[in-house]
Parts: structure tokens; sequence; C-alpha cells
């Protein structure tokens, strides 16, 4: 690494606590300013080469898991469609409780739906949950399958779950999916959008804000009367702007 040093005038001939305070701090200041600046260039060709190689490895572990994923879910897909097909028996059962425990109303209604063939079963419930409480009321759908398929003499076993939910309480309404780090939040300042409990981007006063964007095709300022301005990415790769009448 080069382009960077530390220098702590009086530290070595510091005699007391206040000199050898402010020396810290003004290290401290240094370092962070540095990391703050730090771009590839501060780093030896070996290490800009290691960085890149594992940079290139993370990416394409991240491709890898995502189609084993994809994959995964179409195998699911493609099971559940076809025991559909060739069910020789279906049935389906409702069911609804009401549970008043002492704290929360929780009322349930529940399918159990279930398609059996020679070879293959499924088994899958819907269930819609009302939770009211004190400070909130909130409402929670899923969708949980299993599929029992036998495959060359063998027991093959796919879970699918979705679980979304609607939360009503003082501070707005809340949307959001189990497991899924994104939710968006209405209140009456604005709509936000959230992931992994930060917000990113909200609606507000006609406005929108947002950390950061990317347009892929066109970004268009402008109304009816005056006309509008379009940007757009040339074939040269440059950034170009043109105006049209509205």
């Amino acid at each position: 690494m080069t382009g960077l040093s530390f220098s702590l005038p009086g530290l070595a001939q510091a005699s007391d606590w206040k000199q050898l305070r402010s020396g810290l701090l003004r290290m401290t200041e240094e370092l962070q300013y540095a990391l703050t600046n730090l771009d590839s260039e501060n780093f030896s060709k070996a290490m800009q080469d290691r960085l890149q190689s594992v940079e290139d490895s993370a990416q394409k572990a991240g491709e890898k898991a995502q189609e084993a994923d994809d994959t995964a879910r179409s195998g699911f897909q493609q099971a559940y469609e076809e025991i559909i097909r060739a069910a020789d028996e279906l049935s389906s059962e409702f069911s609804t409780s009401l549970d008043q425990r002492e704290d929360s109303i929780l009322s349930q209604v529940t399918e159990d739906f279930t398609a059996k063939s020679e070879t293959a079963q499924l088994e899958e419930e819907f269930r819609s949950e009302l939770e009211q409480t004190s400070q909130a009321i909130e409402m929670r759908f899923s969708d949980a399958a299993s599929l029992t398929q036998e495959v060359d003499g063998k027991l093959e076993e796919y879970k699918n779950l979705v679980d979304t939910y609607i939360q009503f309480s003082a501070n707005g309404i809340t949307l959001g999916k189990r497991g899924n780090p994104f939710t968006a939040v209405l209140n009456e300042e604005r709509l936000s959008f959230l992931q992994d409990g930060a917000e990113i981007a909200y609606l507000s006063n006609n406005k929108l804000y947002i950390t950061s964007a990317e347009v892929l095709d066109r970004f268009t300022v402008g109304n009816t009367g005056s006309g509008y301005f379009d940007w757009v990415p040339r074939g040269n790769g440059n950034l170009g702007m043109k105006w049209r009448a509205g």
C-alpha cells in the first residue's frame, strides 16, 4: 500500500495526558480519512488481482446458489402440476376456530387439500388468520404444501411455504412476507419501503425519495405544457439529453 503516512508529533516526548490524547485523536482522524478515501490504486498489483479473484468467486457462488434455487422451485412446480393432473383421489376439508386469549383474539380459517395417486401424495394447507390485540390487528395468509413422490422406488419429499401478512396499528399499515427482507409501511405521512428494517425509499408530498436509483432505459423530466427532457444512453456509451414536445 502506498500514498499513506501517519505522524504523531510530540508523542515520544509526551509528558502529560492532554498531549497524548490530542496526538491519538489526530492519528484517528488521519486513519479515518485514509480509509474513507482508499481505492484500488492504493493496493499493489498482486493485491488488486487477489481482490478481483475474490469478487469473481463470490459472484459465481451467488449465481450458482440462485441457479440451484430456481431449479428446486421449477422441480416442485412440475411435480405439483403432475400430481394434480394424475390424481385418483381429491379431497378438501374446511375448519374454523376462534381463540380468545388473555391479551388477544385469534380467528382462523383453514382448508386442507389432499391429492393422491399411486406414486405420489400432495398435502396442502391454506390458512388465513386474524389476530386482534389492544395495540394492533394483524392478518396472516399462508400456503404450506408437502409433496411426496415415488421416483425409482424411492420417496422424495418437497416442501414449499408462503407466509404473508398485513398489520394494522397506530404506526400505520405494514405489508410483508415472512423470511423476506422487504416490507412496505403506509402511515399518515409517507409510504415507505424497507429492506432489513432500514428505509430505502419513500413517497411523500408528491415526491419520491430513494437511497439509490438505477434507470435502465430512459430518465424523463418535464410535463405536457413545456415538453419533456429525456436522458438516454447512447450507443457509444455516452449519456445524452433530448427534448420532445408534450
